[in-house]
């Protein structure tokens, strides 16, 4: 089930296959297990191993339905990619904050996807496609002397020139509608409850957590609020929407309008978790978003602070690098004659009693290495493991030892450590991981004698 849920074929595939029927089966039970954020800390992950989150943004970027195909590939197709942006939802967006995983979502797949995103909605509601302008963003710099303005600003402080303010989006002719099918349907409540999910939460807390990032998530968001504005004030297309769709599109509008400028321009957010909107005034369900979305400010904001501050990073990192150095030294822990192995016997109880060199660094790094192979899907283990294994070599490297840094690298090139990080690269395409991945094989190679290095060309 696992190597059919990782490489489907839909081109390959007919309404009737069984392989499609039991493909899809897998999906539907994925995603009836992932529901509700109780499940966060078991079901989910175990979802994930089975269908990666970075495997779903990618089919669902390079597997698209073309004019070239039949009716019946166009139909497998749209059933597919609802189910799969179903369980995306549920595994990237349906998540308390601090369960994010903020390097894929701010990654370069996930703003491709988002992109495909608005334009499948667009596509599905033949619209005409909203492309981005730069008076949709306000202007961070000065064009005419690069100075960069302060937030509250108005004129440049240096050159006096006024800055650009975004422009109030123009009333745009209504859309050119079709009729939905019960296919389409399905396909664009999938679209318009991922957005919604990405808009409620994760959107907001990637651009606070990461500069770069949240300046690319603002020019996609200025694309969706333009376009969700719009199709909140087509009274035509609501009215011919399926009420479903509808009312999702409502929530879907709330959603993205409150994220990018907080405030609701036009239709009631009816129908959301029930609570209803007062004809005078904000709503309870506006009051009580705008107090929820304050205090995650706050927190970000403090959060933020703490990741500056180095002091609290050298905390952060101190488990790990103690860990690593263990590891570094357990021979002389778990060696009678050493002095430091007497300190520790005398306050243990004394049936306890290690032998010489009955544990080692190539022990523990195998059991490092077994554990990694069988979670290579696990982001959390591999972050961990590959900071561990950085921290090994560094303390190493800072022996002042030159014999003992080449015997500790030919021992973790002895365990695998090479072949790990090239399955590792392989793998995954998380920026973070790839770069720490790097980090450790060209720590690995420095210095290695030429023994060590034939092992890892080799590899």
């Amino acid at each position: 089930s696992s190597a059919v849920l990782r490489k489907p074929l839909p081109s390959n595939w007919n309404s009737g296959d069984r392989e499609l029927i039991y493909y899809s089966s897998c999906l539907d039970l994925l995603i009836g297990i992932s529901k509700g954020r109780g499940n966060n800390l078991v079901n989910k992950p175990f979802a994930s191993e089975h269908f990666p989150v970075m495997h779903g943004l990618s089919i669902l970027t390079n597997i698209t339905a073309t004019a070239t195909d039949s009716a019946t590939q166009r139909s497998v197709i749209l059933h597919l990619r609802t189910r799969w942006l179903h369980l995306l939802q549920l595994l990237l967006y349906d998540l308390e904050t601090t369960q994010l995983d903020f390097a894929l979502l701010c990654s370069s797949s996930h703003l491709t996807f988002l992109e495909n995103l608005l334009t499948s909605v667009e596509e599905i509601l033949v619209l005409t496609p909203v492309e981005p302008t730069p008076r949709d963003v306000v202007s961070t710099m000065c064009p005419d002397c690069g100075n960069v303005y302060l937030p509250d600003a108005i004129f440049c402080r240096e050159c006096g020139r006024k800055r650009v303010q975004p422009q109030s989006a123009a009333a745009e002719e209504p859309p050119r509608f079709q009729e939905l099918g019960a296919e389409k349907e399905e396909y664009l409540a999938a679209m318009l409850t991922c957005i919604e999910s990405f808009f409620n939460g994760p959107f907001k807390a990637c651009s606070i957590r990461d500069d770069a990032a949240g300046d690319k998530l603002a020019i996609i968001g200025h694309r969706f609020l333009k376009r969700f504005r719009m199709l909140e004030r087509s009274q035509q297309l609501k009215a011919r929407l399926p009420r479903s769709c509808s009312e999702l599109l409502d929530i879907a509008s709330f959603r993205v309008i409150g994220a990018m400028d907080g405030q609701h321009s036009g239709a009631k957010p009816l129908g959301i978790r029930g609570l209803s909107v007062e004809e005078d005034g904000p709503s309870v369900f506006e009051r009580q978003t705008s107090a929820v979305l304050g205090a995650q400010a706050k927190w970000q904001e403090m959060l933020d602070a703490l990741r500056k501050d180095e002091r609290v990073q050298q905390r952060l990192s101190w488990p790990d690098q103690m860990l690593g150095q263990t590891f570094l030294n357990i021979y002389q822990e778990s060696d009678p004659d050493n002095g430091e192995y007497s300190k520790v016997q005398a306050v243990q109880p004394p049936v306890v009693d290690f032998r010489r060199n009955h544990i080692s660094l190539l022990d523990a790094v195998n059991r490092l290495i077994r554990h990694c192979e069988a979670h290579i899907t696990d982001v959390h283990s591999l972050r961990r493991v590959l900071r561990i294994l950085g921290a090994i070599i560094s303390f190493a490297r800072g022996a002042n030892d030159p014999s003992r840094l080449t015997t500790v690298q030919a021992e973790l090139c002895d365990a695998g450590v090479s072949k790990l990080l090239v399955h590792i690269l392989d793998k995954h395409n998380i920026e973070d991981i790839r770069l720490h991945t790097w980090r450790l094989l060209s720590e690995l190679l420095s210095g290695l004698q030429s023994g060590g290095l034939c092992k890892v060309n080799k590899v």
